[in-house]
C-alpha cells in the first residue's frame, strides 16, 4: 500500500517475516510535506505491544463487520448501583 492511503486508527493486514497478522495504525503516516517510511502499529494479541512497521509491509486494509470506522467495537458493562 502507499502511505497516502493509510488512515490513523484503522486495522491493516501486515506481512512481517513471512507471517501475516492484523495491526492497528496508531499514528498518522503524514510528516511535514511528505510521508513516513515506517509507522507505529499496535498488534492486538498477547503482550506484543507496539512496533514500527515499514509501510511497504502493509498489505491491505481490514474491515471489521459491524464497524463503521474500521476499528474495534468497544463493549462496556454498566453495573447497577
Amino acid at each position: 500500500m502507499l502511505a497516502n492511503e493509510l488512515e490513523k486508527g484503522a486495522m491493516y493486514l501486515v506481512d512481517k517475516l513471512g507471517l501475516n497478522f492484523k495491526a492497528q495504525l496508531l499514528e498518522s503516516p503524514r510528516q511535514g510535506k511528505g510521508y513516513k517510511k515506517a509507522v507505529l502499529m499496535r498488534i492486538p494479541f498477547g503482550k506484543s505491544g507496539s512496533f514500527l512497521i515499514d509501510v511497504k509491509d502493509i498489505i491491505q486494509k481490514v474491515y471489521i463487520a459491524g464497524s463503521v470506522s474500521g476499528g474495534y467495537r468497544l463493549k462496556t458493562k454498566i453495573s447497577k448501583i
